[in-house]
């Protein structure tokens, strides 16, 4: 005879189930293939403040970066320039206003040749950095062939090429909470080609693109590997299916069903967090937790590195594959932030910080956690003129305001160098408007 539980008792009996499941030590890992490099050693936490310590306001007048060896990008008074080191910015087009009904920032490729924006009236361009070209890449009714409320995902630019990679997403409800059937188009910049790459089923969920990461374009920029609620493929640009069902798996009953996937630098593996359980915490009550594993495509092949405490809702994989910081979300440590050794699973408490962002700096060394940076573990975060944009491995794009500092009138965007265990910061010439677009980095 078949007993019906009442649907309360069904969801405490799950609850129970994956908590167990969350509570008990995972199997020991197989011998990695990657060896870390520790930047530190994985010790006792020392105490760190949780409270962000006053500073010295800065000078209101500080000393001009140099420019020789980087680009930017930016918007002024509507018009996008193009600037090489010192040489005098180049005007490529009139971008217009953004009316965030179709905008999307503009982007520029990996060999700083290429730059793609949209205009108010719904396409999306492209142009050469010296203004030459400009044509429509993607034009306002490109959706018009596809199912009616088809619209726009994440755009960016394919690593290593000038093809731009979309998504096209078809969502059950406005919910935020909504599954999305997801098609991913090509889009070569130079001839304005589009093609499509693959039909993905429910694949992203209808809440802000941006924080999409579940499918991810290889360093190389030959491959796309997809996380769906079932298990991730690797595909070629050609679409084709490279190796499938890598790690199947069964999501917690939670918002967040899809895998998060990071690329080892070389292309040669995946790491993969799997949301497949769901652990109690003081701060987020029920929430998901993480199971983290290493998909190397030469041997086929899985190993998975168990944490404790396990990872809750916000990490971030350091561009190396070596490291992850994390919340561990226990009850005695509501905001309590760990890193952790992707490699034997060693982790270290780091402090409390309750705005949930993380984001390293190209090298593995150093990172940005909510309103503070770390850049040594052997000092507490430096707190006040932090931003959440890295140039490169020892500058990042920081924010002063009247706020924190009284000898300022208005915003302004300063660049901030690390040296050592110091931070040095310099004008970068920008304000602060609202909406104002600005991106710099290294020439290759």
């Amino acid at each position: 005879m078949t007993v019906k539980l009442p649907l309360q008792r069904y969801i405490v009996i799950i609850f129970l189930a994956l908590l167990t499941a969350c509570g008990t030590a995972p199997p020991a890992p197989r011998t990695p293939s990657i060896t870390a490099t520790p930047i530190f050693e994985l010790l006792p936490s020392p105490t760190v403040p949780t409270s962000q310590p006053a500073r010295t306001p800065l000078p209101a007048v500080l000393p001009k970066f140099p420019l020789d060896g980087y680009v930017m990008l930016f918007t002024k008074d509507g018009d996008l320039y193009f600037q090489d080191g010192e040489n005098a910015p180049v005007k490529l087009a009139h971008a217009g206003e953004p009316n965030y009904k179709s905008y999307y920032s503009p982007r520029l490729s990996d060999d700083n040749q290429k730059v793609v924006f949209s205009q108010n009236d719904g396409n999306i361009y492209s142009i050469n950095t010296d203004g030459t070209q400009k044509q429509v890449i993607v034009p306002s009714n490109w959706s018009a062939s596809l199912e009616a409320g088809t619209f726009m995902g994440v755009l960016n630019f394919v690593p290593q090429t000038h093809l731009l990679f979309f998504e096209a997403m078809l969502c059950k409800d406005k919910s935020s909470v909504s599954l999305c059937s997801t098609t991913i188009f090509l889009a070569d910049v130079d001839t304005g080609k589009i093609k499509k790459l693959a039909d993905l089923d429910l694949a992203l969920q209808n809440h802000d693109a941006n924080i999409q990461d579940n499918i991810r374009f290889s360093p190389d920029g030959k491959m796309m590997a997809v996380g769906t609620a079932e298990n991730i493929k690797i595909y070629t640009l050609d679409g084709k299916i490279i190796r499938q069902n890598i790690l199947p798996f069964k999501p917690s009953k939670s918002e967040a069903p899809f895998p998060s996937l990071f690329w080892l630098p070389d292309s040669s593996a995946l790491i993969a967090a799997l949301p497949n359980t769901l652990c109690y915490t003081s701060a987020l009550g029920y929430t998901v937790a993480y199971t983290v594993w290493q998909y190397s495509l030469k041997g086929n092949s899985t190993f998975q590195t168990p944490f404790t405490p396990p990872i809750i809702d916000t990490f971030e994989v350091s561009p190396d594959g070596n490291w992850i910081v994390y919340y561990g979300g226990l009850p005695s440590a509501e905001y309590e932030i760990y890193l952790g050794n992707l490699v034997d699973g060693g982790t270290k408490a780091i402090g409390q910080e309750d705005r949930r962002y993380f984001s390293w700096s190209p090298d593995s060394k150093h990172f940005i956690r909510g309103s503070g940076v770390v850049i040594s573990l052997d000092k507490p975060p430096v707190y006040g003129v932090v931003g959440a944009s890295w140039i490169d491995s020892n500058h990042f794009i920081g924010h002063d305001s009247p706020t924190n500092n009284p000898v300022i009138k208005e915003d302004r965007i300063l660049i901030a160098e690390i040296k050592g265990n110091e931070i040095y910061y310099y004008e970068s010439e920008f304000s602060y408007p609202r909406f104002r677009f600005w991106l710099m980095k290294p020439k290759r």
